[in-house]
């Protein structure tokens, strides 16, 4: 049980650092970019999150193990 207590402790301090650092690079790179650089910094941040949430959901997976199940893609 000590394990498990130790495992989820450091697991909320890594994600409570995480969280905090992203927030203050956000911030930084809204301080430090005009106002042009930072929608251009959000509209690429959007659409790699929207990739990043397609391969989440398993996607690239399915793709790999289709491709792998035709002959013709084989090298």
């Amino acid at each position: 049980m000590l394990k498990f207590f130790k495992n989820a402790i450091s697991q909320l301090f890594t994600y409570g650092i995480r969280g905090l650092s992203d927030f203050i690079v956000i911030v930084l790179i809204g301080r430090l970019s005009g106002i042009n650089n930072l929608g251009i910094y959000s509209f690429a941040i959007t659409f790699s999150l929207a990739a990043r949430f397609v391969l989440d959901l398993g996607f690239g997976m399915y793709l790999i193990r289709e491709i792998s199940k035709k002959n013709e893609f084989k090298i």
